[in-house]
């Protein structure tokens, strides 16, 4: 399939502007600049070889998932925020992807909807009913079965 010269064009616009933002990235800080150009690697990647989302999102997980909450990123864990990442670029990928496959729901499937039912929807609308006021903290702990249904 040969590329038509508008979209040659956008390729070469987009490379360009890329560049300029690295290129100031680089003013105010190295590493941010540094940090900017592995997320656009794996991005380009991870568009190629989808699968690779999926090693990443694992590794991130388990080297990160001991971090405190909100150190480098407020209010979220770094294995959270590589986790909705993930989510979102597997979302964008599925969307246009052309070969699309009907849902089968298998013993595994429901069991982590039964997870996460039985685990955040359940609870948390019992706080709800009860009145009880949540604070961040409690919330993303009672969030926390649906990272599994994300990486699932």
């Amino acid at each position: 399939m040969a590329s038509t010269p508008n979209r040659i064009i956008l390729q070469i616009v987009l490379a360009c502007g890329v560049g300029v933002i690295i290129g100031l990235l680089l003013l105010v800080s190295p590493l941010l600049a540094l940090a900017c150009t592995l997320v656009v690697v794996v991005l380009v990647v991870t568009l190629i070889k989808p699968v690779f989302l999926c090693y990443l999102t694992v590794m991130a997980i388990a080297l990160t998932s001991g971090m405190e909450r909100g150190k480098p990123i407020p209010y979220i864990r770094v294995n959270e925020a590589v986790l909705i990442l993930s989510a979102a670029i597997a979302f964008v990928i599925i969307l246009t992807r052309r070969n699309r496959y009907p849902i089968k729901f298998h013993g595994l499937e429901i069991a982590v909807f039964v997870l996460v039912v039985g685990t955040t929807i359940i609870p948390g609308t019992y706080y709800l009913l009860r009145g009880s006021p949540l604070i961040f903290a409690d919330a993303v702990l009672l969030l926390a079965p649906f990272q599994y249904l994300i990486l699932f």
